[in-house]
């Protein structure tokens, strides 16, 4: 992400741009270098780079993954004085050698330049020339215009715009609403929001373990990503449970089942104030039911949402089964904040716990689904046939879209994607506005190679159509990304909809 940053007299309100002091210096101090370190820990590369112009080319950071030269770059910024003259051309250009020395031509470049478009007449032709050439480059270049001093030249903005302009420029009339727009763009294109405390899946670490109650050796197939590995209990007599130990304590918000054959029926999502053995040993404090739930019999996935708890243990307790029988499952998924200093304290126990109701838009006679290509025996019906044994693969490299269309106009507030893909690539939902009569943006994701469960979250949305883009496929892979399964799910506010089972007895153990 490049920040094309104007520090003009037209750009300020008595001093340095506002810009400088009240959105950009907080904004990647509170939010970009605590995501830096997250993600530097997490192996994501994900880099910064910030050019300051006025006439000429006052500040250029290259271009970083490392928090303390960020910082570095920031502190510099903020000894800055405002200057005279705009050559936006300039910041431009310093984006177009950063683009052209990168050894990996793949990479995302999202370039945003903050101006009110007040260039000077003299250098015009050159900032064009400039955003041709980084959008050559491959840059999706975005454009802020600030209603500053000297107002906003739109159509000059529009020149160094991506395509299609009205998705790529936004004017705001005050720097009071800058920061606001800033964050929209970012979130919408490359996952940045300002709160680095977003949910997603809670990925399997070296540190977490499994138990159960029997057949324990294979409890590890549940949080293997592996829908076709299976945990079955060796009995159908009784209660039947599978415990988490996490590592550490995590903030979680839902759970999601991939149910084997219809097995479960009944079962409820525990958070252990310590480990099983302990707390049966010592009897320290009983498990608390957060969810109880009822799995429909053919539900290949249910999710469970949930207050937000805090506990390193889990367990998932099955009360009952279809046609007594064993209890199997093939996946158990946790959903909650990605980052563990995010976790607030843990809140007081809920006296009658109830889950939060998600209610599944399953796939339904006449839905159908087209896919950009299509491998021989992997057609895009595969991606919506509620069966994980199967899936879509695309058949070629360039980017690619899978379309599915539903009978009837659905709610839904998010879905479930199980994906594989060869290398890390970019995927953007998008459901279409028929009264706009356009796509519109949902969420835009990263499918990284190691990650085939992806908990897809947006304010919830009436739609038929529904759209997934892919770019950046690796080049000269064969079947380089395949969607086993998508799942839609809307959240449903009456109670009446998601019926509450019997608690498990506090002693259930």
């Amino acid at each position: 992400v490049y920040f094309v940053l104007d520090n003009s007299g037209s750009m300020s309100e008595g001093g340095l741009p506002v810009y400088f002091t009240d959105f950009s210096v907080p904004f990647v101090e509170q939010g970009v270098i605590r995501r830096l370190e997250a993600e530097n820990a997490a192996g994501i590369t994900f880099r910064w780079s910030f050019a300051v112009y006025d006439r000429d080319l006052r500040l250029g950071m290259p271009i970083t993954a490392d928090p303390a030269a960020l910082q570095a770059g920031l502190d510099a910024m903020k000894a800055e004085s405002k200057g005279s003259g705009t050559n936006t051309g300039a910041g431009i250009n310093f984006v177009v050698e950063q683009v052209s020395a990168q050894a990996d031509a793949s990479k995302l470049s999202v370039v945003v330049v903050l101006t009110d478009g007040n260039v000077d007449p003299d250098v015009q032709e050159y900032m064009t020339e400039r955003a041709r050439a980084a959008m050559d480059l491959g840059a999706e270049m975005f454009v802020i215009g600030v209603n500053g001093r000297g107002g906003v030249d739109e159509a000059e903005l529009a020149t160094i715009t991506s395509e299609p302009v009205n998705e790529h420029l936004f004017i705001v009339e005050s720097f009071e609403k800058l920061s606001e727009v800033v964050v929209d763009v970012l979130a919408e294109r490359v996952q940045l929001t300002c709160d680095v405390c977003e949910e997603g899946w809670l990925r399997p670490t070296a540190r977490w373990a499994m138990a159960a109650s029997s057949a324990e050796a294979s409890a590890g197939a549940v949080i293997d990503g592996q829908p076709g590995s299976v945990w079955e209990a060796a009995t159908a007599t009784g209660a039947s449970w599978l415990l988490l130990d996490m590592g550490e304590a995590r903030n979680v918000s839902a759970v999601s089942v991939s149910v084997d054959a219809g097995t479960v029926r009944v079962a409820h999502v525990q958070a252990l104030s310590s480990s099983f053995a302990a707390a049966a040993a010592a009897a320290l404090a009983h498990p608390r039911t957060v969810a109880s739930f009822e799995v429909p019999r053919d539900a290949p996935l249910h999710v469970i949402k949930f207050a937000p708890t805090v506990a390193r243990f889990w367990r998932l307790l099955i009360t009952a089964t279809y046609d007594a029988r064993p209890a199997a499952l093939a996946e158990l998924l946790f959903f909650g904040i990605l980052n563990p200093l995010c976790n607030p304290l843990v809140p007081a126990p809920d006296p009658e716990p109830r889950p939060l109701c998600v209610v599944e838009v399953p796939a339904r006679a006449g839905w159908a689904a087209q896919a950009s290509s299509a491998a021989d025996g992997a057609p895009a019906a595969f991606a919506i046939d509620r069966y994980l044994g199967t899936w879509w693969a695309a058949a070629s490299t360039s980017a690619q879209l899978v379309d599915v269309t539903m009978t009837q106009a659905e709610e839904v507030s998010f879905v479930v994607a199980y994906l594989r893909a060869t290398r890390i690539v970019t995927g953007v939902v998008q459901a279409f506005d028929g009264a706009a009569e356009r796509w519109r943006n949902l969420r835009t994701f990263a499918v990284p190679t190691a990650e085939p469960i992806h908990y897809l979250r947006f304010d919830t949305v009436r739609a038929a159509q529904w759209r997934f883009l892919f770019r950046d496929l690796e080049p000269q892979a064969e079947n380089p990304l395949l969607i086993f399964e998508l799942f839609f799910f809307v959240n449903r506010n009456s109670p009446d909809l998601c019926p509450v089972p019997p608690q498990p007895p506090v002693s259930a153990s």
